[in-house]
């Protein structure tokens, strides 16, 4: 077997952040604004009606009980650091890919036994301190962050399979992942009748790079798995 690789995703943490630094309630519908827009709300603002993307007045006209707070950085790093602490003391070679969000090889670890012992220790590990996480595992980091998002974890090889079916928009699922035209490129992809990760990785290598830029290419590599 190939190294694998674990992912640890933190749903909404720009806003279980907010929530936690300001002392509010877990039923609380929170969005934080960048540039007067939702860039990450909490699962009640959601069930409200409220989306990434929307606008300040729009979002709080979807929810009038909407508690708004500006991004915070290093508000989102602080808080997520005892997370890191506890996720690096079982696999010590962690990856923070962003507040919310670490990966991590889960090859090797015999100790354990296997893949799931292993992401149960992880999430025990995290909910001491008390935070929720969802994991996922697959053979790229790609796959196994859109798998953490399922609580998926992915059978060896199977990488290419479990991408082939997923949404065209998934490219912009992890905006870590990508460069900052992964929206304009899923929508150019979509225009061209691509409409799943498998659509876009059925296309020769050299036609991506001949039509498209360096990102596309990354991406491309991404959804192939």
């Amino acid at each position: 077997m190939g190294t694998r690789t674990l992912a640890l995703w933190a749903p909404d943490w720009p806003a279980v952040a907010a929530a936690v630094e300001y002392d509010l309630p877990p039923a609380a519908p929170i969005g934080v604004l960048t540039a007067n827009r939702v860039v990450a709300c909490s699962l009640p603002a959601r069930r409200a009606g409220v989306r990434r993307g929307m606008r300040k007045r729009q979002a709080q006209s979807t929810c009038s009980e909407l508690v708004v707070v500006s991004a915070d950085p290093d508000r989102d790093g602080r808080l997520f650091a005892p997370v890191v602490s506890a996720v690096t003391a079982i696999l010590p070679a962690t990856e923070v890919l962003r507040p919310g969000l670490v990966v991590a090889p889960a090859s090797g670890m015999r100790y354990f036994g296997s893949e799931e012992n292993l992401a149960a220790a992880v999430v025990e590990a995290v909910a001491d301190i008390g935070t929720e996480v969802q994991l996922g595992v697959a053979d790229e980091m790609f796959t196994a962050v859109l798998a953490a998002r399922r609580e998926r974890f992915i059978s060896p090889g199977a990488d290419a399979k479990f991408l082939a079916e997923l949404p065209i928009g998934e490219l912009t699922a992890e905006p870590s992942l990508g460069g900052e035209g992964r929206t304009e490129l899923a929508d150019l992809l979509r225009r061209l009748g691509l409409r799943t990760l498998g659509a876009f990785a059925s296309l020769a290598v050299a036609d991506v790079g001949a039509r498209f830029d360096a990102d596309a290419v990354i991406a491309h590599r991404q959804a192939s798995g």
